[in-house]
């Protein structure tokens, strides 16, 4: 079965995932005005579905890296057109290659923010929520919820 890419539908894809996700953190008490989304991330089932799917996001955007990441590719494109749910403007989707042995589904899977205050200062004002820090150690303030 050939993979065939709707990049319309791609689009309207993520700002749908987006907007259920920000909606998600404002019923949760996290005010989302004070969030600046970082990126998308899209999971795919298979290793020949992501080499499909590089090929057709160089043509919606620019590929900016694709590095070995825990034994594994991640390739990070600024899309030509980003995606936008209210003030959030996100151009840069992660694109994993999925790893050997782990089950996932073809979809969008996180978005991760900038925080303005350290982790720590953010996740104290939310006791009852699980988040899971990420980004390289200098890069403080990220998070994936």
């Amino acid at each position: 079965m050939k993979n065939i890419f709707d990049s319309e539908q791609f689009k309207v894809d993520g700002e749908l995932f987006l907007k259920n996700l920000l909606a998600e953190m404002e019923m949760l008490g996290i005010s989302v005005s004070t969030l600046k989304a970082d990126h998308l991330c899209f999971r795919l089932e298979t290793a020949e579905q992501y080499e499909s799917y590089k090929q057709f996001l160089s043509r919606e955007g620019i590929l900016l890296t694709e590095a070995m990441v825990n034994g594994r590719a991640i390739a990070t494109y600024r899309m030509n057109e980003p995606f936008r749910v209210g003030n959030q403007v996100i151009d840069l989707l992660e694109l994993p290659s999925p790893k050997v042995g782990t089950e996932y589904f073809k979809g969008f899977e996180h978005a991760e923010f900038v925080l303005k205050e350290s982790f720590d200062q953010f996740t104290a004002k939310f006791p009852q929520l699980h988040f899971t820090k990420s980004g390289s150690k200098n890069a403080i303030g990220e998070t994936s919820l």
